[in-house]
């Protein structure tokens, strides 16, 4: 039976579908009023700034989801399914954003305001530490991960405190939660330019492919011109022979006469199999139009 799996880029394609209709859903609560004065807008202020903090937010997780989502392997049902709670918490947001703005600030949808903040950061979390866990070493330095779960740590903390104060004072719960989105711009550390030079040079210091004699790559095929012990015409060779050097199979340069020997043979066996390292024209040029060497010159007169 044929078995359709879901790819880490099919679930995001998902995901910023429906970021995407979230943002068109608030857009569509915002009502022009009926009459031609710009005194008219101010009572609009509460859906003004209620929209302005739910669509920051949205942005901020759509960034932060975006980067996880980079070092994401293939999706388990579990992370599928943390994933579509944490869709569905912040398709909630339009509500909650409509109903702040048309009480004013009052109390009780600022708590439920703040509220939903604070579920959509745990479950942001759940997310976050899913793919931390999974991802790779030398993707993620241990630094980053740190930094990660402490700034989604804070920024929680600073939604909880948020539906505290709304209690007793709801426009001050406002500004609170205003404070920590600030934090959550630096929520995942991929946005931070420390945390990518963290990453860059924890990929610089991995074992190099040098240290393993058997991996050959493309820095370690060095050719060393070694002289041949052959004739000039040998195999059609050129007179400089540009043998690979050892390095390429022990990860040193040969200097011995037995690792020559060992890198003319190599380079022979490439030369024979059709593999021959690019000459420069002017020099290949030059070495046809050379004379040829002694014993080749005596070879020829008795051939005739």
């Amino acid at each position: 039976m044929y078995e359709v799996k879901l790819t880490a880029e099919r679930l995001t394609a998902f995901s910023d579908a429906v970021f995407a209709v979230i943002v068109t859903i608030m857009v569509l609560e915002l009502k022009a009023p009926d009459q031609p004065a710009f005194s008219d807008l101010w009572p609009l202020w509460p859906m003004a700034v209620s929209y302005a903090v739910s669509y920051l937010f949205i942005v901020i997780i759509w960034i932060n989801h975006h980067h996880l989502m980079r070092f994401a392997g293939a999706p388990t049902l579990g992370f599928i399914w943390i994933n579509f709670i944490h869709l569905f918490l912040v398709s909630l947001l339009p509500f909650a954003t409509t109903w702040v703005a048309r009480t004013q600030l009052a109390s009780a949808p600022v708590v439920f305001y703040a509220g939903l903040f604070v579920c959509i950061d745990i479950a942001y979390n759940v997310f976050e530490g899913r793919i931390l866990s999974s991802a790779d070493a030398g993707q993620i330095p241990t630094r980053m991960r740190r930094a990660a779960r402490s700034r989604s740590l804070v920024v929680l903390a600073g939604f909880a405190l948020a539906v505290l104060v709304a209690i007793v004072a709801p426009r001050v719960a406002f500004g609170v939660i205003c404070g920590s989105l600030m934090l959550t711009f630096g929520q995942m550390s991929p946005l931070s330019g420390r945390d990518r030079a963290s990453a860059a040079a924890a990929v610089k210091t991995r074992p190099s492919s040098a240290a393993n004699p058997l991996k050959v790559t493309n820095r370690s095929l060095r050719r060393e011109p070694v002289v041949s012990s052959k004739p000039a015409g040998y195999l059609a060779l050129p007179r400089q022979l540009p043998a690979y050097s050892m390095r390429a199979f022990a990860g040193a340069p040969a200097t011995s006469a037995a690792a020559r020997r060992a890198a003319i043979r190599a380079a022979g066996t490439l030369y024979d199999a059709g593999f021959a390292p690019d000459r420069n024209p002017a020099q290949a040029a030059r070495a046809d139009r050379a004379p040829p060497a002694a014993a080749t010159r005596r070879q020829l007169i008795h051939s005739r």
